[in-house]
């Protein structure tokens, strides 16, 4: 009789926290895909369709970047004195509910390039229950003078840094509306 070895990857409903082994059950009974468990994100197809439908008009637009997907807005900022404009700037947001966690935070860090203009990339990584470790982690480009890029980790109705109440808010409040 042919045994067969029993997975024990994330695939499987299983992940790794340093020493310690632990079981998604969220996967395993079903609540979420085992798809969503494994990659890190959460939302069931009506949350994901709420949000789009809330974010759209607030100036989000579809995005997606390997194995990264949600929406993002360009928010410009303008620096005003007695003879006009002096400044102009932007600020990208970007709320991703489909990712692969720590692999896809660190591969933002290392890899995301500047753009002209902008002072700050801010990605909100949608996660289905809160984890131990730290919820924001930056990057400065050429010591800040090029701007910055932010990464957030937010699980709704859960933990949440300071610098991303503005999405918070349009988070939570995408999925609170009501099936109509």
């Amino acid at each position: 009789m042919k045994q067969t070895a029993r997975r024990r990857g994330p695939e499987a409903g299983f992940y790794s926290l340093g020493r310690f082994e632990c079981v998604d059950l969220r996967a395993i009974m079903g609540v979420v895909s085992r798809k969503a468990a494994r990659t890190g994100g959460f939302l069931e197809e009506n949350d994901v369709k709420k949000l789009e439908e809330y974010l759209f008009p607030q100036g989000f637009e579809p995005w997606s970047d390997g194995s990264l997907a949600g929406v993002r807005r360009r928010v410009t900022m303008t620096k005003g004195a007695l003879l006009g404009d002096v400044a102009k700037y932007y600020a990208d947001d970007y709320i991703v509910w489909r990712h692969g966690g720590e692999a896809d935070r660190d591969r933002l860090l290392r890899t995301w390039r500047p753009e002209r203009d902008v002072m700050v990339h801010r990605f909100v990584l949608l996660e289905g229950e809160p984890r131990p470790g730290r919820l924001r982690r930056t990057r400065g480009f050429l010591l800040g003078l090029r701007g910055f890029i932010e990464v957030y980790r937010y699980t709704p109705s859960g933990r949440r840094h300071r610098g991303i109440e503005d999405l918070v808010f349009l988070i939570e409040k995408a999925l609170a509306q009501n099936d109509t």
